[in-house]
């Protein structure tokens, strides 16, 4: 899997097992993303994550930036690469304001520096092959990782001035993603660092030639230690290939060198051709190795960012999902059981509507004939002939204008939490007490809304009792199409996170 897709599901995941009221996420944005995925055929985790993604990013921008902070080295290009230019025009400048040293410093040290670095990739790459992949960061790569981690601690912590709830889903996406994301930050990290090592010798080269434009340069060496021959040595040594490549000549003999030195009747000579050496030894022993080391980490990325392996709690967010009566309402499957009331034809309806807007447009619920008071029983071979197809949600509907009695309204209860036990809590099961008839019968009465209020807790008391999620509602009054937030909507979702039979 690509990285950016896993990247994309982990964070709906840890969104979603965060949000258990759906305040973040919307139980019906959830629920129409997965309809959509599962008509969508392929990649249906990937395509349900990105839906929900994008619905996200509009109430929540900073979901945007969640990836970019967590990459981390994205932060530190544009610092690093002007740091490595300004470092090597200051190189530059080591010399004495008028001469250059051909031996100096600057070109000597740079070289040196990096032929270091690539003896020590070597060593690694040898040391590893064959063995684990995972390789350890040097120094300074590690402390930019640590900074990464830094600075997205703070950014979460800054965000949770204005959304905790969402603050504690990303925290729980972070500590999902590290472990998996940590080699392709590192890979990120190495790229960089290898394009820095570039930019200082672009700096070195760039400060030469600006000084050669506005003052005049002569070359020459000077030592302590090193005699005309050892010089001219180091001399082919070192500039031999930039001489090739370029055409121009070095010094033919150690008496062409002798004359190079400072002090020397001649004393130097003009630096341009010099400058244009170091140009060219330097892009042939630095900006070329740094370039090719940088591209060689951008192909290790993007192998890396392609062949992610997935975590196995993904498997179970999947099945959760997408497999048949698992309970996620994926299809929206749910049987409507009255329970010793008879529904009107405005509370049907209602009911219907309630389900669309908490759930979407496509939900489908299938009427049972009602179960008649003292029928109980015979809800047991309802139930076992519902149970022989997937089915999301079995919702039992009761009366608030009727008292709920344990030989009656309990039985029923059992019986269905019996009947859906062997499913492991696959299907939902939910008590939904319709008020209408109630509200109808105390029309007028000033004691109406305490009266209900104790009827509604007794219900709750009631169902809680057997273990059961309960959701209440005015089926008859709800208005033609409820807004998704209409507090009844919200009710049945909240009812819904808890009601594993």
């Amino acid at each position: 899997m690509r990285a950016r897709t896993l990247r994309t599901i982990l964070l709906v995941k840890a969104i979603e097992e965060s949000d258990r009221t759906g305040e973040i996420l919307p139980f019906a944005d959830r629920a129409d993303a997965t309809r959509a995925a599962l008509r969508g055929g392929r990649s249906q985790l990937a395509a349900r994550a990105r839906r929900l993604l994008r619905l996200l990013a509009i109430r929540y921008p900073a979901v945007r930036h969640v990836g970019g902070v967590l990459e981390g080295a994205g932060a530190y290009v544009a610092p690093l690469l002007v740091l490595g230019i300004l470092l090597g025009v200051a190189l530059s400048t080591l010399d004495t304001p008028r001469r250059v040293n051909i031996l100096a410093f600057p070109l000597a040290g740079l070289m040196a520096w990096n032929l270091f670095v690539y003896l020590a990739l070597i060593a690694t790459a040898r040391r590893t092959s064959g063995s684990s992949p995972q390789r350890t960061p040097h120094a300074f790569t590690a402390l930019l990782a640590r900074l990464s981690r830094w600075r997205a601690s703070r950014w979460f912590a800054h965000s949770a001035i204005f959304n905790a709830p969402l603050t504690e889903a990303l925290r729980r996406f972070e500590a999902d993603w590290r472990p998996i994301g940590r080699p392709l930050l590192l890979a990120r990290i190495r790229r960089l660092l290898h394009l820095a090592a570039a930019a200082v010798a672009g700096g070195l080269i760039a400060g030469l030639y600006l000084r050669g434009i506005v003052l005049q340069y002569d070359a020459g060496w000077e030592s302590t230690f090193l005699g005309p021959r050892s010089v001219h040595a180091a001399i082919r040594l070192i500039y031999g290939p930039a001489a090739a490549l370029t055409g121009i000549p070095l010094p033919a003999s150690r008496e062409a060198v002798a004359a190079l030195r400072w002090g020397a009747p001649a004393g130097g000579a003009d630096a341009a051709p010099w400058i244009h050496l170091t140009a060219a030894t330097v892009a042939l022993y630095v900006i070329l190795p740094r370039l090719a080391l940088a591209l060689m980490e951008t192909l290790r990325l993007w192998h890396r960012s392609w062949r992610v392996s997935t975590p196995d709690s993904l498997d179970r967010y999947a099945r959760s999902l997408f497999e048949p009566g698992s309970g996620s309402l994926a299809g929206n499957l749910i049987a409507g059981q009255p329970v010793a009331c008879e529904p009107s034809a405005a509370a049907r309806h209602g009911l219907e509507t309630l389900l669309r807007t908490a759930l979407g447009r496509d939900s489908r619920l299938e009427w049972q004939a009602p179960l008649r008071y003292g029928e109980e029983e015979a809800l047991g071979p309802t139930l076992e002939r519902l149970l022989a197809h997937p089915m999301d949600c079995l919702i039992l509907i009761v009366s608030l204008a009727a008292t709920p009695e344990v030989e009656n309204h309990g039985l029923a209860l059992v019986i269905s939490r019996e009947a859906l036990a062997p499913g492991a809590g696959r299907t939902r099961l939910l008590v939904l007490v319709d008020e209408s008839a109630y509200a109808a019968r105390l029309a007028g009465d000033p004691a109406l809304a305490p009266r209900i209020d104790e009827r509604r807790a007794l219900w709750v008391r009631f169902a809680a009792g057997y273990g059961l999620a309960v959701c209440t509602a005015d089926l008859e009054r709800l208005p033609a199409s409820p807004p998704a937030d209409h507090p009844a909507a919200e009710a049945l979702r909240r009812a819904l996170a808890g009601s594993r039979a």
